[in-house]
């Protein structure tokens, strides 16, 4: 996960300030690194994060959406349930990408360029891939 003082350009209000949720979600990514949480651990309860978070239910069901979008965490429901750790799929980044390029005047055209700029692999065409395949 990677974490910057800079605001990205989602998540920031018409008055160039962060968006609660945003700083909310930032900081239960940043805790449960802290706390040594891995994929499949069980976040607190809304309501443990309600005071620790010092937020409104509102803000702070949000920033689990956007945690849940990400592929950060899913909600499982139930007793025992609640906000359990994913590993976030590069598939997740990927679509995001697709939905902001063409906003920001990129495209989908800068895929095929990246990668005509990499020498040949030296396996290309011999039928066997690297060795770390």
């Amino acid at each position: 996960m990677i974490w910057t003082d800079s605001p990205p350009h989602t998540g920031v209000n018409r008055s160039g300030s962060w968006k609660a949720a945003v700083l909310v979600a930032r900081h239960i990514v940043r805790d449960a690194v802290r706390a040594g949480l891995a994929p499949g651990d069980v976040l607190p309860p809304e309501r443990a994060m309600l005071e620790t978070y010092r937020t409104c239910r509102g803000t702070l069901r949000e920033a689990r959406r956007l945690l849940e979008f990400q592929g950060v965490i899913t909600l499982k429901p139930g007793p025992g349930g609640g906000p359990v750790l994913l590993t976030p799929p590069a598939a997740r980044l990927a679509s995001t990408l697709q939905l902001l390029m063409p906003v920001n005047g990129s495209g989908y055209g800068l895929g095929p360029g990246v990668r005509l700029r990499f020498p040949p692999s030296p396996w290309a065409g011999t039928g066997s891939c690297a060795p770390w395949c």
